[in-house]
């Protein structure tokens, strides 16, 4: 679930010895990076979502989504595990290494409420990026929204969902 996503880069960074470090986080790793943001708020100097989810306290990956596909995702995650996006549609572009890493999502990742306290949103240097060529609105909602507050800088990428494979340089 979403705990234990939010715990292995907890003890990644414990295991590290990691100090004052950006922490990146792309799509639903928006949803990680928030929980790991809320717990190590303090050895993080910077925060970036690349067209990721920007999720608020109590709130699911389900919660910003759209009614019928997480319908379809629940009824997946039933039968075993879901892949997002599609296995066919994530593969395209894929290296064979990435190609093997790809694994079935549990659905727990995407309907476990995360709990914040406030620390996250305590961390000085924030910045959202936007894939302004990704057709879905899911990531528009929380560009809108950080465009609008102040603390945060915001940029836009000329690319579809994929930032960091269309865009690496940027």
């Amino acid at each position: 679930n979403l705990s234990t996503h939010v715990e292995d880069v907890c003890n990644t960074v414990r295991c590290e010895q990691l100090d004052k470090f950006i922490l990146v986080g792309h799509s639903y790793g928006g949803m990680v990076i928030t929980g790991v943001a809320e717990r190590l708020a303090d050895k993080i100097t910077a925060i970036a979502y690349v067209d990721a989810f920007l999720p608020e306290n109590g709130k699911c990956l389900f919660d910003y989504t759209a009614g019928d596909n997480n319908q379809r995702l629940l009824e997946a995650g039933e039968r075993g595990g879901i892949a997002i996006p599609s296995p066919a549609q994530s593969m395209i572009g894929l290296s064979e290494v990435e190609k093997s890493l790809r694994a079935p999502m549990p659905i727990g990742t995407l309907v476990e409420k995360l709990k914040l306290g406030g620390k996250a949103a305590s961390i000085a240097n924030r910045l959202y990026i936007y894939a302004a060529k990704n057709p879905g609105p899911t990531f528009r909602q929380f560009y809108d929204k950080v465009r609008a507050e102040k603390g945060w800088k915001v940029a836009e990428a000329a690319c579809g969902h994929g930032v960091h494979r269309e865009k690496p340089e940027e």
